[in-house]
């Protein structure tokens, strides 16, 4: 129904008629949140703040073995602190959630208790701007319903704090000092294991090595001279041998007795008998006996000088080139052309010297001889020294020839070791570098150690030990008491209005006028009767008695579940400066 609500005395009514759409929404909503404010247990914090000190000796001198950023193990170690066996042992001594764990499980109260434990790190501006801000400390809080337990059990979360950082930081170290042992150990058995690799391949490669390779090229050029010594000694040799079998071939092996009983050779022997012959033929015929016999003995004689020379000839031509085909073996294989040739005339001379050695007057070798001839018998024996010797320089010639092929053997392996040898030497340093390099972190890190074990490091020290709180940090009475108020004043007007909506009912003349459409000519007020007048005063009576109970209901309240009365009215005094 539409209203004139321009009129301040449509307002002045809607109040006698809606006010216990006012009063009584808003006297329950504000109570009941005044209840709820005095009712709700108060909650305690606890707090204690850690200092994050840094490492007292400079870092330049001794670096500790726990890096990383400061929020990092912060949150590493409040993980390790609010672990569910830790918690369940601080419940378990101080007795704490007694009502909830009856309730809930003991996921479900440790779950509570981490909701409760509260840490925020305090930074501070770092020293270099792009660094940012640098945690220095931080709070470590604690909230229940009792100021003392909620002390002690932040202490014994402190406690824990400082405990586990201690214990996380030296089993850090001391892992750090276990694994580079280990490292040094694995490390010292390669390097053994190397050695003995090297000292074995020194071994087998004794005369290969890089460090000898000037020697054997300095053995190898000696035997190469050597052997150019022995081949230019053999070389005179054998032109000795030639010149002594030449000088042999002039000389008779033996020595004929003459008529005159004095030993001749084949020549003396043969003048004698032409100057007997040339006597004799002065004096007697042609064909006298003793001319004809002394010519048969000339020409028998002649023919056998003529043929013990050739042959004679023959066999030192052969000898000859015997040595000669010896010396050109030694250099070239049997395919050469000249080792070819030189076989072929050895060959030839043998089948000429067989034809004359198959006459029995004829002498077959000059070594077939029995020499008699004291200048023979000693140009013999220089020819078989001479040749003595040959042999034994050929001896030496193929020893050397041996030790010439093993050094020359020695040099070329001598790149393939030296490759090998290099590689087992890099292994070997590679090892021995490796092994100095964690020598000298081991030595770091047990420094490390005792910087822990000092307590030198950076550590975790309480400037604010945890405390009892006198005030509690929850529940804020106050707001609740405030947004009270305001959601019971929006209560109470909002049903006011409601009502009046919905209300329609004709309450003056205009608006019965305005709904009949027929003029008004009067109205009569309203007459209050007797009970009327009993009405109201009962309604008031039971207001001013609500009223008492509310303030007696809240005063009640207040003293039992906030602070005696007593107390609240010194701290309200202060507050608002009353003496």
């Amino acid at each position: 129904m539409e209203t004139n609500t321009n009129d301040i005395n449509y307002y002045r009514d809607l109040l006698k008629r809606r006010k216990w759409y006012l009063v009584v929404p808003f006297v329950l909503l504000f109570a009941a949140s005044t209840a709820v404010a005095v009712m709700l247990p108060s909650v305690y914090r606890s707090q204690a703040t850690i200092l994050v000190e840094a490492q007292n000796i400079p870092e330049e001198l001794i670096r500790t073995t726990v890096t990383g950023y400061i929020e990092e193990r912060l949150q590493t170690l409040s993980q390790v602190v609010l672990s569910r066996q830790n918690l369940e042992e601080i419940i378990g001594s101080f007795g704490l959630y007694p009502e909830m764990a009856e309730r809930n499980t003991t996921e479900q109260v440790v779950a509570r208790m981490r909701r409760d434990i509260l840490m925020e790190p305090i930074y501070a501006q770092a020293a270099n701007p792009r660094q940012g801000r640098a945690t220095i400390a931080f709070n470590l809080s604690y909230e229940g319903n009792d100021p003392q337990s909620t002390a002690q059990v932040a202490n014994a979360l402190v406690s824990l704090y400082l405990e586990q950082n201690l214990r996380t930081r030296e089993e850090r170290a001391e892992g750090t000092v276990t694994f580079f042992r280990q490292q040094l150990e694995e490390l010292r058995r390669e390097i053994d294991a190397s050695e003995a690799d090297i000292a074995r391949f020194k071994e087998e490669n004794l005369h290969s090595l890089p460090e000898l390779m000037q020697f054997n090229m300095q053995m190898l050029e000696r035997t190469r001279s050597e052997i150019d010594n022995r081949q230019r000694d053999i070389h005179n040799l054998m032109n000795r041998l030639v010149n002594l079998q030449g000088q042999l071939a002039l000389v008779e092996p033996v020595r004929f007795r003459g008529g005159n009983g004095r030993a001749m050779s084949l020549e003396e022997e043969l003048r004698f008998l032409n100057n007997q012959y040339l006597a004799l033929k002065a004096v007697k015929a042609d064909n006298h006996p003793d001319l004809v016999r002394l010519r048969n003995q000339m020409n028998s004689l002649d023919q056998e000088t003529q043929s013990r020379h050739s042959l004679r000839d023959l066999i030192i031509h052969l000898e000859s080139k015997q040595n000669e085909l010896s010396l050109l073996q030694e250099r070239y294989s049997r395919q050469h052309p000249d080792v070819i040739r030189l076989s072929r005339e050895i060959d030839i001379l043998e089948a000429r010297i067989q034809d004359l050695s198959g006459q029995r007057h004829l002498v077959t070798r000059v070594e077939d001889l029995e020499p008699e001839n004291p200048a023979f018998i000693n140009l013999q024996t220089q020819i078989t020294s001479t040749q003595l010797d040959i042999e034994s320089t050929r001896d030496k010639i193929r020893d050397l020839e041996r030790t010439y092929a093993m050094y020359q053997r020695r040099i070329e392996n001598s790149p393939q070791v030296e490759q090998r040898f290099k590689a087992l030497q890099r292994d070997y340093d590679s090892a021995q570098k490796a092994f100095t390099e964690n020598m000298s972190r081991l030595q770091a890190a047990i420094e490390a150690r005792e910087l822990e074990e000092g307590q030198m490091a950076e550590k975790l020290t309480v400037i604010e030990p945890p405390r009892a709180s006198e005030t509690p940090v929850k529940p804020n009475r106050k707001a609740i008491v405030l947004l009270g108020f305001v959601f019971a004043s929006g209560l109470s007007v909002g049903t006011t209005a409601l009502a009046e909506y919905f209300d329609s009912s004709v309450r003056d003349g205009r608006t019965l006028a305005r709904v009949s459409g027929i003029p008004v000519l009067g109205s009569i007020p309203y007459l209050r009767t007797r009970k009327d007048v009993w009405t109201t005063r009962i309604m008031r009576l039971a207001v001013v008695l609500g009223i008492m109970l509310g303030v007696a209901l809240v005063l009640f309240l207040i003293h039992f579940y906030y602070e005696p009365l007593d107390v609240f009215w010194l701290n309200l005094q202060g507050r608002v400066g009353l003496n």
